[in-house]
């Protein structure tokens, strides 16, 4: 028996009134019509039509020629649909409307001005409270700033911690390269789940590195780590008197054993506010230009990672490490006009 293409949208339609599964559906399909099943794709495209309200399961009709014709009436058809739902593809498009899939095209770009765009992804959706924090923290931190001036910026030590692995692939942009006609481009592995990897916790300040401290011995970092292996390197290498330090909130930095650490020690805290890796120099700065530096390498052994991440942090300029301070200043003035959105 050969199925129709709209009895498989009855199909999809029937299954969709238990589960919106597409995999689920499709895997129910299959056991129905076997090589007949339709794709992934389709169903999951009728299953977003029977959603947004469609009952129909026949195909939309044409309208002849006037679906090949721009005119103002079919933009402002597009219009409402796009604006309804920003995510619609331009076959999606075509199939509603029964214009043709060129002058979907015209419509939207020549007509509307719209582009296709990714969407921005980010650490976490703030809510208007974590907004209004992040706003009086960056105003309070330019406070600071202000009334201190440089000196007082010169006693800030910021830090936290990353994990390097023996390999980082590079992006899919990165790994392209030249190649003649008549050859073939090299194989580019993924990292493997099980590649070894290490956790630096980095330290510095306006005037460079203050202290790289491995983790050795146990596989995540802990507050009792922190506050006997770590903070006491760190504070061995930058002048006590007057050290402040910046860090983001996670539980090893915001523990009581930490909190009980800095105020024996007499270190300021320098407040962040939470969900903002976008306001934390380590993260928008240093890591990321670490990772990229050292994509693409292999490592056999700890010792050559270690001796490339400490070789890539004794490259960075001395101006660049104050630099940075001057982007975080930056940053915070923009969030602050932000609303206290993230930024880029």
């Amino acid at each position: 028996m050969e199925w129709t293409n709209e009895e498989k949208r009855v199909l999809i339609k029937y299954e969709s009134l238990t589960t919106n599964d597409p995999n689920e559906i499709m895997g129910r399909i299959r056991d129905r019509l076997g090589d007949a099943c339709p794709g992934y794709s389709t169903i999951t495209r009728w299953l977003r039509e029977f959603r947004l309200g469609r009952q129909s399961t026949k195909d939309r009709p044409h309208p002849g020629q006037q679906s090949y014709v721009v005119t103002p009436e079919n933009a402002a058809i597009i219009e409402k649909l796009v604006r309804a739902d920003p995510w619609l593809t331009y076959q999606e498009l075509e199939d509603r409307t029964g214009i043709s899939c060129s002058s979907v095209y015209r419509i939207c770009t020549q007509e509307l001005g719209l582009q296709k765009k990714l969407c921005r992804f980010v650490p976490h959706f703030l809510s208007d409270e974590q907004k209004d924090i992040r706003v009086n923290i960056c105003r309070q931190n330019l406070n600071m700033w202000k009334s201190g001036g440089q000196a007082i910026i010169d006693r800030i030590i910021t830090g936290d911690e990353v994990y390097v692995h023996y390999y980082e692939p590079k992006l899919s942009h990165e790994a392209k390269i030249f190649v003649f006609e008549d050859e073939e481009p090299p194989d580019m592995p993924k990292r493997d789940k099980t590649i070894g990897k290490v956790l630096y916790a980095v330290f510095f300040n306006t005037k460079g590195l203050v202290k790289a401290v491995k983790l050795t011995g146990q596989k995540t970092a802990t507050a009792l780590w922190y506050t006997t292996k770590c903070l006491p390197k760190v504070l061995e290498g930058a002048s006590k008197r007057g050290v402040m330090l910046h860090h983001d909130n996670s539980r090893v930095h915001t523990a009581k054993l930490t909190e009980e650490f800095l105020a024996k020690n007499n270190v300021k805290t320098v407040p962040h506010p939470p969900y903002s890796p976008d306001l934390a120099m380590c993260d928008f700065w240093l890591f990321s230009g670490l990772k990229h530096h050292l994509r693409g390498l292999f490592f056999e052994t700890e010792e050559e990672l270690d001796w490339e991440v400490m070789e890539y942090f004794d490259s960075i300029p001395e101006n660049d490490w104050k630099e940075a301070f001057n982007m975080w200043r930056a940053r915070m003035e923009r969030c602050i006009e932000a609303g206290g959105d993230y930024i880029n």
